[in-house]
């Protein structure tokens, strides 16, 4: 995931292991320039057994410096308590969590149809 986020973070990106890409997007985020908006879809599907991509991904915004905003989404709303408890020690790492309701069988309706006439 490391390599996806670097490439997109810096087009001209050209690192070949995960250890670079991470090293390449912590100074990126973290050197002077705009704020950067990181979107990442289905954070769930990030799990692993010691959470450290997750743990990683959501500390970006606390490092010194950094310039990054996080906007995760999952389809689990306790994700960030059940999964990544240690969040909750230090205020600067807590997430602020956004509930937003499962669409019904209307609006997903809608939403297809809308889709397939554009």
């Amino acid at each position: 995931v490391y390599k996806m986020i670097a490439t997109e973070l810096r087009k001209s990106s050209t690192v070949s292991t995960e250890k670079e890409a991470l090293r390449e997007i912590e100074n990126t985020i973290t050197s002077k320039g705009n704020m950067i908006l990181l979107v990442l879809d289905e954070v769930d599907q990030l799990e692993s057994k010691f959470q450290d991509v997750l743990y990683t991904i959501f500390e970006w915004p606390a490092l010194s410096g950094s310039r990054l905003s996080l906007v995760g989404i999952a389809n689990t709303l306790d994700l960030t308590d059940r999964v990544l408890p240690r969040l909750q020690v230090k205020e600067i790492h807590r997430p602020t969590l956004l509930h937003y309701p499962p669409y019904n069988k209307q609006q997903i309706a809608e939403i297809i149809t809308k889709r397939l006439e554009s």
